[in-house]
């Protein structure tokens, strides 16, 4: 394997799925994380995001494979579970969060989609779509992905409110940190990253005014924290939902893009203020559909060693 930095990107680490996360995927249990994190420390050396960020600044050689973690959309049961491991190991790590969901403005929109898949909701959401350009065989998440628009987003929350009793929506907000919890996890010494406002599908198609807007809202967000090292994670990142570097350099944000591009962070990348990061090995799927990481740790290491071949 080449030497360099790998940036490993995660989502949740939970010992179990809720209505909310069950349809969404990229959760690795405790345990099965923990064993990841044992079994890259055999195959190069683990380092926190700010060290591999350091050796890139100052241009210092990696002399063999460097792994580092780096958990998007701001889960609570990352700072219950993965921070304690990540100490086990000597290291700390980075989070992408969205305000919104931290300061509860609005709940993340795939998570409506999972629970109401759950209660046989999808039925109603499919049904006022279509006076939107939406067909029952296509893909509902791809089709959002496609056709994403504050009516969309709307309509599932509308749909979400009828099918969702008060009180569970009230307590599914503990599925996401809060301000105190980002804090926490800052004091802690991890990175903490802008992942946009809402979580919204952005693309080069958009506006720059739209998905600016979008990233400003974050920025005054984790200010208020005093949290901001200005790295920001476009959400999603993959088909239509992904920004190009030269998109990006129109926005005028201040600040390092972190791109999932199954590429090795270099300092070249760096000082034109970005860096890469691996997909999670939790979502790597089986010819069977089920997540390499369920079946066998191993396995899920081995495929993913085979992916960063040179």
């Amino acid at each position: 394997m080449k030497a360099g930095w790998y940036v490993l990107n995660y989502h949740n680490v939970d010992w179990e799925n809720s209505l909310l996360t069950h349809a969404l995927g990229g959760a690795v249990s405790p345990d099965i994380f923990r064993r990841h994190l044992s079994a890259f420390s055999r195959r190069g050396e683990l380092i926190s995001v700010q060290e591999g960020l350091k050796r890139l600044a100052e241009g210092v050689p990696f002399r063999r494979p460097a792994f580092s973690v780096w958990f998007d959309d701001g889960y609570s049961c990352v700072r219950k579970y993965a921070l304690p491991i990540c100490r086990e190991f000597g290291i700390t790590a980075a989070m992408s969060v969205c305000s919104r969901l931290a300061l509860r403005q609005e709940m993340f929109w795939c998570a409506k989609l999972s629970y109401l898949s759950f209660v046989d909701g999808l039925r109603f959401l499919r049904s006022r779509l279509r006076p939107f350009g939406y067909e029952r065989q296509e893909n509902l998440k791809y089709w959002l992905f496609r056709n994403f628009t504050p009516q969309a987003n709307a309509i599932i929350d509308e749909v979400y409110l009828r099918c969702s009793h008060e009180a569970f929506r009230s307590h599914a907000w503990k599925l996401f940190e809060d301000a105190q919890g980002i804090r926490e996890l800052h004091k802690a010494g991890w990175l903490i990253a802008n992942h946009s406002a809402g979580h919204y599908p952005l693309s080069d198609s958009d506006s720059p005014e739209y998905v600016r807007a979008q990233f400003q809202e974050c920025d005054r967000f984790l200010d208020s924290l005093g949290a901001h090292e200005r790295f920001y994670t476009v959400p999603f990142e993959y088909g239509r939902c992904a920004i190009s570097e030269e998109y990006w350099a129109k926005l005028g944000l201040e600040g390092v893009l972190v791109k999932k591009q199954e590429r090795i962070s270099t300092p070249a990348a760096y000082r034109n203020r970005i860096i890469y990061r691996y997909t999670p090995i939790t979502e790597y799927k089986s010819s069977r559909g089920i997540p390499i990481a369920a079946l066998n740790v191993r396995h899920a290491i081995r495929y993913f060693l085979e992916k960063t071949r040179f």
